[in-house]
């Protein structure tokens, strides 16, 4: 499949999967997220939230600053930072997202299997190695089927992923900005 024909099919799932993933964090289906709801759902999942780390998640992505995330916000929140390349994006509540999206059975674990097919469908066959290693580890046995990710496991992965990217984001621009004092420099 091509990189604009696994595009195509990830771009037409992500409005399903988001409506799924937000009625399942809107667990008193009030139509918004609310601290408590986080804490609902992390938990859920075996992931260990402080009361004052989910209302920071929730400040993060609340725009109207109802200490709730409606559907818009939610919505709004996902496309940021799936298109943002400096990694500078507050992410912690789309990594929870992005793994209730991979654990399509909210079985609280993402296996081998499910994530490839994710991966494969952001990135593509050729990055598909690399996204897996940068999830799962260096020494991962793709048949294995211990080799799981629970949803603690999936954000720390995540947040190292997210520091990679800006630190690699700086190291260009550095070696940008060195590049035109080198070039300015010539010219006088």
């Amino acid at each position: 499949m091509s990189a604009s024909g696994r595009a195509l099919v990830r771009e037409k799932q992500i409005p399903g999967n988001l409506k799924r993933v937000f009625e399942i964090m809107d667990t008193d289906q009030d139509g918004k997220i609310s601290q408590d709801d986080l804490l609902l759902v992390t938990a859920h999942f075996g992931y260990k939230v402080k009361p004052t780390e989910a209302e920071e998640i929730i400040w993060e992505v609340d725009e109207d600053c109802d200490k709730m995330v409606s559907w818009q916000e939610f919505t709004e929140m996902y496309d940021r930072c799936r298109k943002d390349k400096t990694g500078c994006e507050p992410k912690r509540l789309y990594f929870i997202v992005e793994f209730m999206i991979i654990d399509k059975d909210n079985g609280g674990e993402i296996s081998v299997e499910e994530a490839i097919e994710d991966l494969y469908l952001q990135h593509g066959k050729e990055e598909l190695d690399n996204r897996l290693e940068d999830m799962f580890g260096a020494d991962l046995d793709v048949n294995d089927p211990e080799a799981v990710l629970d949803l603690e496991k999936f954000v720390s992965a995540m947040r190292l992923g997210q520091l990679k990217q800006m630190r690699e984001k700086t190291m260009n621009k550095t070696k940008s900005s060195s590049s035109l004092k080198k070039k300015s420099s010539s010219f006088r």
